[in-house]
């Protein structure tokens, strides 16, 4: 596998997390946020397809489908808090990138590295570099989402937090309807 092929590969298993980070940044987060957000995001993409490639060894198929189906339910239960509380009065915000809700995030957009992982060994190319490389994808499209939400939400103002929990629980159905 080439590292062009793998730099392809790396960047469409960053397309969740880029989508999510648009969600996510539609409220107006903050840049230490983003940075949290990304880098935790970017090392679960790197762990995920390490673990594929171990759980590949002993289970097989089967712990994908269940690795898909929790971080999809996680995900739209996520996004409907987050919408839910965005429709209050007194605007009690949800931070989907506080706590483990960050840990819950980064593991459902990295189901599908994990999915890769299982097959890593039939790649043919190197693991460190092809873990590294979809590490710095995930991390980057996340980042890039992240920002790019963060400056349509200035423009969406009371909305932001709605819209953003419902892109979250939409891309959870994504991911269930995929399992």
């Amino acid at each position: 596998m080439s590292w062009f092929d793998l730099f392809v590969l790396a960047l469409a298993l960053g397309t969740d997390a880029f989508s999510l980070g648009v969600g996510i940044g539609l409220q107006g987060i903050g840049w230490p946020a983003i940075y949290r957000a990304s880098a935790i995001i970017g090392l679960f993409h790197i762990l995920m397809p390490l673990a594929g490639l171990l759980l590949g060894q002993v289970f097989g198929q089967a712990a994908g489908a269940v690795g898909t189906t929790l971080g999809a339910l996680l995900l739209m239960g996520l996004g409907l808090k987050m919408a839910w509380e965005g429709r209050r009065e007194e605007k009690r915000r949800v931070s989907p990138v506080a706590g483990w809700n960050v840990v819950v995030l980064a593991f459902s957009v990295s189901v599908d590295a994990l999915l890769v992982g299982f097959s890593l060994g039939t790649f043919g190319a190197s693991l460190p570099v092809a873990v590294a490389m979809f590490g710095i994808g995930g991390g980057a499209m996340a980042a890039a989402g992240l920002v790019s939400g963060k400056r349509a939400g200035s423009y969406l103002a009371g909305y932001a937090e709605i819209i953003g929990g419902l892109v979250l629980f939409f891309l959870g159905v994504k991911f269930l309807t995929q399992s």
